[in-house]
């Protein structure tokens, strides 16, 4: 490589970025029954960039987490063990 004095190349950036609307890419169920004493699953399959940040309400209150509730693959899944009557309710999850 060569360098002559006064010349120093030019360099660019160019910083591309693509917004995609959060989606649903499958809906959620709306009404999902289970037993009691059995392991629930309530599923929230979100897109979007950038990637969509789900909460998850009870009754139109944020969830509590316990024990028995938890959430996997990035809170798309809301698992409970051991369903319970007070679990009952009606969940939403927002994006």
């Amino acid at each position: 490589m060569q360098i002559k004095k006064g010349i120093f190349p030019k360099f660019s950036q160019v910083i591309v970025l693509l917004a995609e609307t959060p989606a649903f890419v499958k809906p959620m169920e709306i009404e999902k029954y289970t037993e009691e004493g059995k392991t629930t699953v309530l599923e929230c399959m979100a897109s979007g960039s950038p990637k969509p940040k789900l909460e998850w309400l009870k009754d139109g209150e944020p969830l509590i987490l316990t024990e028995r509730h938890f959430f996997t693959a990035e809170y798309q899944l809301l698992i409970i063990v051991q369903t319970e009557p007070s679990d009952a309710g009606r969940s939403v999850e927002i994006l």
